[in-house]
């Protein structure tokens, strides 16, 4: 279900939209995972997850076990470029502050979002993009 939402066209960009998904003429089916190739996760997030797979199933959905839709790692490249691009976008807007004031992981965010290029913004909404078709596909 997360998912779906994450999937789903951005109001904000009107190349996102997608067709209307197809009536459904059998019970739903829905992947599910809770490990990302090698990424750690929390104990209490994987039983919160093996908890909602029983609700699931309990209220007649065929719940299948997958790999996860997308490539962490680049997940993990787009969300670094997006981010450095917002916090440089904030550092933007208090040029005489922001070195000062922010924490040393944010200043060195926002470096790097100051030195990204239009084409490596781009480049991440683009790759953004494929992640999403590829969830909405999965």
């Amino acid at each position: 279900m997360a998912y779906r939402l994450l999937a789903g066209p951005d109001p904000r960009d009107p190349s996102s939209s997608r067709l209307p998904p197809a009536s459904a003429t059998r019970r739903p089916r829905i992947g599910w995972f809770a490990r990302l190739a090698g990424e750690p996760v929390h104990l209490e997030v994987e039983a919160a997850v093996q908890e909602c797979v029983a609700v699931l199933q309990a209220a007649g959905y065929d719940i299948v076990p997958r790999a996860a839709p997308y490539d962490v790692a680049i997940v993990c490249k787009v969300w670094g470029t997006l981010s450095s691009a917002g916090a440089a976008r904030a550092a933007e807007m208090h040029p005489d502050r922001w070195r000062s004031e922010a924490s040393a992981a944010i200043a060195a965010t926002a470096a790097r979002g100051l030195a990204l290029t239009a084409v490596d913004y781009v480049r991440a909404l683009d790759s953004l993009a494929e992640i999403r078709t590829g969830v909405a596909d999965a």
